[in-house]
């Protein structure tokens, strides 16, 4: 019995300890979930920065805010030192404060005609964010008129020493008005206009604690309402979204309402033979950039809402189709290991050919999208319709190859199918043959590697499709627009005395090219090579398997920091920029490379991208140190 009750109770407590270990198990869980979600919480705001206190002075619903910090909050002020300690001159980082005040120093002397220093003057003003901001178009202001009125724009300076406004005003006369039980001092202020003529205008500035508001009175006023009554553009959920798309410290920032900044710009007057430009209705609602100074080299990011679901959702030429997601580069493993600059885009036909048709560029009927579709339009036709070209692009690079001492350029697009590729290159050389478009001059093919390479005098064919009527005249041109493609001289712009409607094709801007142009144009795999230059096409079909720019350390690195994949990319070799042998330039331009060429030695590359997440599109460029 005894050993029976002694089995019975000891069951009891083994149980019982169960119960009690679970019990401890389940709140060390639950202690645990709650410091991982703190812990997420912390790196959130650690990796996004507060706002700085200046901005609970920009009003409500402002078209634009600039941040600049010139105290570089952060490990920014050592990433400068390591960026500046690699370019000509600036060896000795302990007098890196000496020396940035110096440059600054020489820019505000020459923006004041000598009157103004930044260290003497400026510094004062520079302790924390400074803040310029536009208000929106019409605002309603409660000072002393009570009346609407338009408010042009705002300055806010975090300042050390509480200098005030006297030294702003340079000994001019100052009107006082008080409001919100603030000071606001007045003074003209002469402004030269772009035609030269000087205008009066009233600046105000007021001391908010230890930040200095300037500005017109009525943006001032607004600044102290929104303090006052705690309706800063903080409150806004555009600036709200946009303030959190960026992380990490930043040396400047920039936010733009597009919706508040088209009625800015509805208001503003336009300068003489001026048109005002249309923005789509349906574009991103905001717009956010940042600078950041990083140890591996300066950084610039942008970010705004995702457009292009509703680009392609309102086209017409793109039905079916949807964003293009994040891809890696197709087209870097096909390039020379040599390749000096690279730009290329994703999805570029569906995504271009619903642009073209909605011509959101233009926003009208009659813009530059119009005009560009005039040109072009005939002369694809001829190879298939607009919507079937770009859209049969998955991927499309413009690469700068190494050419001896100079450089050349070219092509590289990725076709869906390359045999309907080939056919078009074939029913172009018998259309342009059988309607004696060449005068003389052949279409020749070579076999290079066992690739064909087509060589095509374009010459002629600008010469041909110029006689018959392209260039806007009413000719029953077989190529019209040809040359608006190809070079702008077979598409002469209207005379300055023709009428408006003079012209409806006019040059697309490109440069003439000689009489002896020679267009190369070969297929390789799923890859279309097209240029100018033969040596280029060749260089891109040279290309070994595994050996291409895609697999070149410099690129990878650079190309990783900036964001792959991605929708778009830039890449560009400073380095290999900055040591070519100086090119034809002009005097001035060689004068100009000739003294940025030890800068980019100095930098390792260049790389961007724009990237899709989270319903936004993020670029990122930046430049990277060897």
């Amino acid at each position: 019995m005894t050993e029976q009750s002694g089995h019975v109770h000891g069951a009891a407590i083994t149980a019982g300890s169960a119960r009690r270990g679970g019990t401890r198990w389940g709140v060390g869980l639950l202690l645990a979930a709650v410091a991982v979600g703190a812990l997420g919480a912390i790196g959130t705001l650690v990796s996004t920065p507060m706002p700085p206190e200046a901005i609970g002075l920009v009003p409500a619903g402002s078209a634009m805010v600039v941040e600049l910090r010139p105290d570089l909050p952060g490990n920014q002020r050592q990433a400068l030192g390591t960026l500046l300690a690699g370019l000509p001159g600036f060896t000795d980082l302990g007098s890196l404060n000496d020396r940035v005040g110096a440059a600054l120093d020489a820019v505000v002397a020459k923006a004041s005609d000598g009157k103004h220093t930044y260290t003497g003057d400026l510094r004062p003003y520079a302790a924390g964010a400074a803040i310029l901001a536009v208000p929106a178009a019409q605002v309603s202001t409660s000072g002393a008129s009570g009346a609407s009125a338009t408010a042009h724009g705002l300055a806010i300076l975090t300042t050390e020493g509480s200098p005030g406004c006297a030294p702003l005003e340079v000994g001019r006369a100052a009107t006082v008005e008080q409001y919100r039980s603030t000071d606001i001092r007045s003074t003209q202020v002469a402004v030269t206009r772009s035609s030269g003529s000087q205008t009066m205008v009233t600046a105000a500035c007021a001391v908010v604690g230890r930040f200095v508001v300037i500005g017109d009175p009525d943006s001032v006023h607004l600044a102290l309402d929104a303090r006052a009554q705690g309706r800063s553009v903080m409150g806004d959920a555009a600036y709200t979204a946009a303030f959190r798309a960026m992380t990490g410290d930043h040396a400047a920032w920039v936010y733009m309402n597009t919706r508040a900044m088209a009625g800015v710009a509805s208001a503003a007057p336009m300068p003489s033979g001026m048109t005002r430009p249309a923005l789509p209705a349906d574009g991103p609602e905001w717009l956010a950039m940042q600078l950041r100074l990083t140890d591996r080299g300066p950084v610039i990011e942008t970010a705004m809402p995702d457009p292009r679901a509703t680009i392609l959702a309102g086209s017409s030429t793109a039905p079916g189709h949807t964003p293009a997601a994040n891809a890696v580069s197709a087209i870097a493993p096909a390039l020379p290991a040599s390749t000096l600059a690279l730009m290329e885009a994703h999805q570029t036909g569906a995504l271009l050919s619903a642009l073209q048709s909605r011509q959101v560029v233009a926003g009208t009927t009659g813009g530059p999208a119009a005009s560009a579709q005039a040109a072009l339009g005939p002369s694809l036709a001829l190879l298939g319709s607009l919507d079937a070209i770009l859209g049969e692009v998955d991927q499309a690079a413009l690469a700068l190859l190494p050419s001896g001492t100079s450089v050349t350029a070219g092509l590289v697009l990725q076709v869906a199918n390359a045999d309907a590729a080939s056919k078009r290159i074939d029913q172009f050389r018998s259309l342009a043959a059988l309607a004696g478009l060449l005068g003389g001059a052949q279409i020749t093919d070579q076999d290079f590697h066992g690739t064909r390479i087509t060589t095509v005098p374009v010459g002629p064919l600008l010469a041909a499709s110029s006689a018959r009527g392209a260039g806007g005249g009413t000719g029953p041109g077989m190529f019209p627009g040809m040359g608006g493609i190809l070079g702008g001289a077979a598409s002469p712009r209207p005379s300055a005395s023709a009428g408006p409607g003079a012209s409806s094709r006019p040059s697309i801007g490109l440069p003439s090219l000689p009489a002896d142009a020679r267009l190369s144009v070969a297929i390789r795999g799923s890859f279309l090579v097209v240029a100018l230059d033969e040596a280029f096409v060749k260089a891109v079909l040279d290309t070994p398997a595994g050996g291409g720019l895609a697999e070149q350390p410099g690129y990878k690195a650079a190309i990783s920091a900036a964001g792959s994949p991605n929708l778009a990319g830039v890449y560009a070799n400073l380095a290999a920029l900055g040591s070519l042998a100086p090119l034809d330039l002009p005097a001035a331009e060689a004068s100009r490379m000739a003294t940025a060429r030890p800068y980019l030695e100095a930098f390792g590359a260049l790389a961007g991208s724009l990237t899709s997440g989270d319903g936004l599109l993020r670029g990122r460029l930046v430049i990277t140190l060897p």
